[in-house]
């Protein structure tokens, strides 16, 4: 690699770290907004899941897959969450929450996600609270 390359990822990296501590910031800042706003449509457990799969990687049909939950479900829950801006929908269709935050109570919820992640359903995360 050449001196040149060397300084612009220097650069990149530092932008950013820059990026990342702003980004917390406006998270700081509009938690309690995004929490009452979240409130709001994770009322039950199924619902709380689809908020832990919007993160743009997933149709609204893979998600309800997942959650062992209609395609229909889905949809209303993100279209509940798009009037309250909490989530974005890309043209492909996948949604995504605006701001990347799971509440910390709903951790347990990321975990199994990610032990389960081969599996096609997540029908026993269900008795989430």
């Amino acid at each position: 690699m050449s001196d040149i390359e060397t300084e612009k990822l220097e650069v990149l990296r530092s932008i950013d770290a820059k990026l990342s501590v702003i980004r917390q910031l406006i998270e700081l800042q509009t938690h309690s907004i995004v929490k009452d706003k979240l409130k709001k449509v994770a009322s039950t457990p199924s619902r709380k899941i689809i908020w832990a799969l919007c993160d743009g990687t997933l149709s609204v049909s893979d998600i309800a897959k997942k959650v062992g939950v209609s395609t229909r479900a889905v949809q209303y829950f993100v279209r509940e969450a798009q009037e309250l801006e909490l989530i974005t929908v890309d043209k492909r269709g996948f949604p995504r929450r605006t701001i990347n935050w799971i509440p910390l109570k709903w951790q347990h919820i990321i975990k199994k996600l990610q032990q389960q992640k081969g599996s096609n359903k997540l029908r026993m995360m269900r008795n989430v609270e």
